[in-house]
């Protein structure tokens, strides 16, 4: 029989024991789960390697051991750990329940699938399972399926506020973004303290037009830990709508290259509006921003910081935040081709060059991010799926995929007989202002 300490791993405090206790396997299981209780991970680890090493075929320290290994994020020693305690005890529903949660930390997929589904075998009540299942069904990319067992887990628990934050995400990803935020605003009642939802929230209100709700929400972004670090740290006040007239606003740059850009559709209208305005961005974006932006001073984010963000600065405010003040409606949106330039000799370069290729239409193109990790790939092709597009006759195709990929164009020309032409002068990462 397992131990009733380990049905408690989740729930239950465990007191330390004595010093003068026996230390028999039992003895450091407890001892172990004092020490986790306290946050003492490493004292935990130790004593729960003890057990194991006291009695080898117990499947509580193999599987209060892989549990711990998994929570420090030591995904493939945790699978092995937590194998061999499911093969001490099969019919245990937790341990496969855990054992799939470190096969998808590990990029498993099969195995979590197997995993999950022998848990809830076992255990046709155990939520978590159905939970868990959900998510590798999401990340890749069988929608139907995550939402079935999303449902199923709120139908054996329609408490847990996590699963109703997944189903949410899962019902925009399919297109329903009004379901989307019901089930948001479950996952919030149930738990208001879940960013994650309160970000999700935010984000299908600007998806479905409630832009000033949106935008208002979408503030919680910097209280999640992923995008914590993002802060800049500036202490002047932050702006928040008033005039700008004779005051200097800084504007910094936040999330990724492209968030950036989109956010940039806002600065030269800011300019118009601050007696100064520096815009602080990414450094392979500074001359693109500067020649696009005349009216502003713009400045590379380094460490330290340029002297320009911290010197007669006014007001600061997130790129992110301006939309709250600028895009309120979708009418605020101005009419216009285009907000940044390009150089005028380059942009005279280029239309030589590609001129040299003859008549037809010349069609850049990327298939893929460099990041493929978990549900971004979803989001990216491989090269081969382009192969009916790639053989239309009459274009020439010019690669701008920013990584090494010759490897991947050398075979599709000639399996194509296409050029797939690429100008390999061109710094595709980081001379952005070029590409």
């Amino acid at each position: 029989m397992l131990l009733d300490v380990l049905r408690g791993i989740m729930r239950k405090r465990h007191r330390p024991l004595a010093a003068d206790e026996p230390l028999s396997a039992h003895a450091w299981l407890e001892r172990g789960l004092g020490f986790q209780a306290l946050g003492q991970l490493h004292e935990a680890e130790q004593a729960f390697r003890r057990a194991l090493a006291l009695d080898p075929a117990s499947p509580d320290a193999a599987h209060l051991l892989g549990v711990l290994i998994y929570r420090l994020e030591r995904a493939p020693e945790a699978v092995a750990m937590l194998e061999r305690a499911a093969g001490l005890a099969p019919a245990h529903a937790a341990i496969h329940l855990h054992l799939g949660s470190a096969y998808h930390a590990n990029a498993m997929t099969a195995e979590a699938i197997a995993s999950f589904d022998r848990a809830i075998r076992t255990d046709p009540a155990l939520a978590a399972a159905y939970s868990n299942l959900g998510n590798v069904y999401k990340q890749v990319g069988t929608l139907r399926r995550a939402e079935e067992n999303y449902r199923r887990a709120l139908d054996i628990d329609p408490g847990v506020a996590e699963a109703w934050h997944n189903l949410g995400n899962v019902q925009r990803e399919m297109g329903d973004e009004a379901q989307a935020l019901i089930s948001f605003e479950r996952a919030l009642v149930l738990n208001p303290a879940l960013v994650e939802a309160s970000y999700s929230r935010a984000l299908a209100l600007l998806a479905t037009g409630e832009l000033a709700r949106g935008w208002k929400a979408h503030e919680v972004r910097f209280e999640l830990p992923r995008r914590a670090r993002d802060l800049r740290g500036f202490q002047h006040p932050v702006w928040q709508g008033e005039s700008l007239a004779d005051r200097t606003l800084l504007v910094w740059g936040e999330q990724g290259i492209g968030d950036e850009i989109l956010y940039a559709g806002m600065y030269a209208e800011l300019s118009a509006l601050a007696g100064r305005c520096v815009l602080e961005c990414s450094t392979k974006l500074v001359a693109l921003f500067a020649r696009s932006f005349p009216a502003a001073r713009v400045v590379a984010r380094t460490a330290p910081v340029h002297p320009a963000t911290v010197t007669g600065v006014d007001c600061q405010i997130a790129a992110g935040s301006l939309g709250r003040y600028l895009r309120s409606n979708l009418s605020s949106f101005p009419s216009r081709a285009s907000y940044l330039l390009a150089e005028e000799a380059r942009v005279r370069h280029w239309r030589s060059r590609l001129n040299e290729l003859g008549p037809g239409l010349k069609v850049g193109f990327s298939w893929r991010s460099a990041d493929m990790k978990g549900e971004r790939a979803l989001a990216c092709t491989g090269l081969e799926q382009w192969d009916d597009l790639l053989g239309v006759p009459g274009v020439h195709w010019i690669a701008l995929q920013y990584d090494a990929c010759e490897q991947e164009l050398v075979p599709a020309r000639s399996r194509l007989g296409v050029k797939l032409i690429r100008y390999e002068e061109v710094d595709y990462f980081n001379d952005l202002d070029e590409v």
